[in-house]
């Protein structure tokens, strides 16, 4: 499977992702609606793309400008693509873009100090099917905490960008306030502040 960038100076060009991909990747017309919801933020941002996946939001910020991109995604054969990709795309000596496979908790939780402007995050829907069932279950879930974890990383004045399933009642976030939320046949994007 091919996904496309959409927009700024990697536009046009394709991305690979393994065929027995664990999660769907986000769709070109939820990726679009996220990024046009961004226009003006990513210049010179530093983005977090939490629960990272093929990739594609990672390197749609990159295209469009942000200056500072870690791509976390824990699946070792979807990593691979990863670095298959940056070679495809010749980042691999790029200091402005860096990914690793290390769980989302614990790459937080070893570098302490990381602040982002904006962070993206698209975590596997059945997790977050399975953490609302029942329903008091999601505020106390692993998947909510990490959430948590990766809220208190967003700078003064940045944006949160949770992809998450249309049936599935939002998380509250610590310290965040939900602006908006649009669905898109099936998934959520909820704008966080």
């Amino acid at each position: 499977m091919r996904l496309r960038i959409i927009s700024g100076i990697l536009k046009g060009r394709f991305i690979d992702v393994p065929r027995k991909f664990s999660a769907q990747p986000m769709g070109e017309r939820v990726r679009s609606a996220l990024f046009n919801s961004l226009t003006g933020e990513l210049e010179g941002a530093s983005v977090l793309d939490a629960f990272g996946g093929s990739g594609a939001c990672g390197l749609e910020a990159f295209s469009r400008g942000a200056s500072n991109i870690l791509i976390l995604e824990k699946d070792r054969s979807v990593y691979r693509y990863l670095n298959k990709n940056f070679k495809k795309l010749n980042l691999v000596e790029d200091s402005r873009i860096h990914a690793s496979k290390a769980p989302v908790q614990n790459y937080l939780k070893a570098n302490p100090k990381l602040q982002f402007n904006v962070i993206i995050c698209d975590p596997p829907y059945d997790l977050a099917e399975k953490a609302a069932i029942p329903l008091s279950g999601l505020k106390d879930s692993d998947l909510v905490k990490t959430l948590n974890l990766i809220s208190s990383k967003l700078k003064k004045d940045g944006t949160l960008i949770l992809s998450w399933p249309e049936k599935v009642e939002l998380p509250e976030l610590a310290g965040l306030s939900l602006v908006k939320s649009k669905n898109y046949a099936g998934a959520k994007l909820a704008w966080y502040d």
